[in-house]
C-alpha cells in the first residue's frame, strides 16, 4: 500500500455508512485487502493432483495459513524507531484528544 489517505479508505467508510452498505463486496476492500498468500485457491480446485499437493504439503487450511504467516510476521518484523520530532508531535495530538474527551 501507497502511504496517501486513499489507501486508508476514509471516503470509502463515508460512503458506505452514508449508503448503509458493506466494506466486504466493496472495490476498495478487494483492492487493497487482497492477499494472494491467503486467496489462492489453486491448490483446491478439487483435481487428484492438486489435491495431493494440498496433502503433501500439510493438508493446510487458511486458518493454519494465516497463523503461519502472523508468527512469521512478528517473527521478524523490525520496528522502525519514530523521527524523535514525529514522536513529539503524536505526543501532542494525543495530549489534546484526551483533553477534548476530558471536556465532553
Amino acid at each position: 500500500m501507497e502511504d496517501d489517505n486513499e489507501d486508508y479508505g476514509f471516503s470509502v467508510i463515508k460512503r458506505v455508512i452514508a449508503e448503509k452498505g458493506d466494506f466486504i463486496t466493496d472495490e476498495h476492500t478487494l483492492q487493497y485487502l487482497y492477499s494472494p498468500e491467503l486467496w489462492n485457491r489453486s491448490n483446491y480446485s478439487g483435481n487428484s493432483r492438486a489435491y495431493a499437493g494440498w496433502k503433501e504439503h500439510g493438508a493446510k487450511n487458511y486458518l493454519d495459513l494465516i497463523e503461519e504467516k502472523v508468527k512469521g510476521i512478528l517473527k521478524e518484523h523490525q520496528v522502525i524507531p519514530l523521527d524523535p520530532k514525529v514522536e513529539k508531535e503524536l505526543s501532542a495530538l494525543v495530549r489534546l484528544g484526551e483533553k477534548d474527551l476530558k471536556e465532553d
